[in-house]
């Protein structure tokens, strides 16, 4: 997927981001600046960075708001001014600040969030050949290995980290599993 600009009779005027930019969300046009926000994941879904890209066409620039892998979801303010940022990390719970349009964070949202009392540690690893896929394993606290566990299935559904419910087939997959 890519963002695209399209003239009122849905032509394609410009190609915004690349396909390999991996884009995700639209975050919001300010028409009078002549300028988008998106996220995108690239090649690698495990976390989603924020960008600019004038309408006019030319190079997307990306606009620092987490340090180190984070999933970010973000929306422009009406008046362009700012942009409401959450972004959530591997080891910690989501939080949610308001950005300027280059980035600085100007204020976090307080949050009533409790921090989980047990440590949670997902691995995720790419696998399979060629293109491959991503997966998540989380295992309990406590665990040991070579013990049989019960698995969870839970479909990546790409192009960004979302995922969607069991339907048919994989349900009846994961019922074998779980029976084996």
């Amino acid at each position: 997927p890519e963002l695209e600009l399209r003239d009122a009779r849905g032509g394609l005027r410009a190609s915004l981001s690349a396909p390999a930019a991996g884009f995700v969300e639209l975050a919001g046009v300010d028409e009078a600046r002549g300028l988008a926000w998106f996220t995108a994941c690239g090649d690698d879904p495990t976390q989603e960075r924020l960008f600019r890209v004038p309408l006019a066409g030319g190079p997307a620039v990306e606009v620092p708001v987490e340090q180190g892998p984070a999933q970010v979801s973000a929306a422009l303010s009406e008046d362009g001014a700012r942009l409401l940022v959450t972004s959530a990390a591997e080891r910690r719970m989501p939080r949610t600040a308001v950005h300027a349009t280059d980035g600085a964070r100007l204020l976090e949202l307080p949050s009533v969030a409790i921090e989980p009392p047990i440590g949670i540690r997902p691995g995720l690893r790419k696998v399979g050949p060629g293109a491959g896929f991503w997966a998540t394993v989380v295992r309990p606290a406590g665990f040991e290995p070579g013990r049989r566990l019960p698995v969870i299935l839970s479909v990546y559904g790409g192009p960004g980290p979302r995922a969607w419910p069991l339907h048919g087939a994989a349900r009846q997959a994961t019922r074998r599993l779980l029976d084996q």
